[in-house]
């Protein structure tokens, strides 16, 4: 029998991840479980509906802006190796982005994921001149 404090307790508690992708195919093109296999698990388990805070989502890039105020968005660049996430996730807040080719997509795959193509590509973060 559940202890009725640690219940209604638990309708005030808020399940937050920070993905909630099931398969990576990306990487050698097999289908490698993520952690949405074990979010959906909980979310089911816990009757909740989990809140992502997470790439793309703009949750942190707004707690960024939040202690960050004086932020330039025009002159800020989002990096990073992965379209769907790091792409999107520059998209969704509204800077500029750049593509690293040594992590998980490369040059070609831009032409499959037209929604988050980069304003920049680099071949590696050495690219980046101070």
């Amino acid at each position: 029998m559940a202890d009725s404090h640690v219940t209604d307790n638990m309708a005030a508690v808020n399940l937050s991840i920070m993905e909630r992708s099931i398969y990576n195919t990306e990487t050698n093109r097999r289908r490698l479980p993520l952690t949405g296999v074990m979010v959906n698990s909980v979310a089911i388990a816990a009757n909740r509906e989990p809140f992502v805070v997470g790439k793309p989502s703009r949750t942190m890039f707004d707690f960024v802006l939040k202690a960050h105020s004086d932020l330039n968005l025009k002159r800020t660049v989002f990096v990073g190796d992965n379209l769907k996430a790091d792409m999107a996730f520059a998209r969704t807040v509204g800077i500029d982005s750049a593509l690293v080719l040594t992590g998980v997509h490369k040059v070609v795959d831009i032409q499959h994921h037209t929604d988050f193509t980069p304003t920049y590509v680099l071949n590696s973060l050495a690219d980046i001149a101070c």
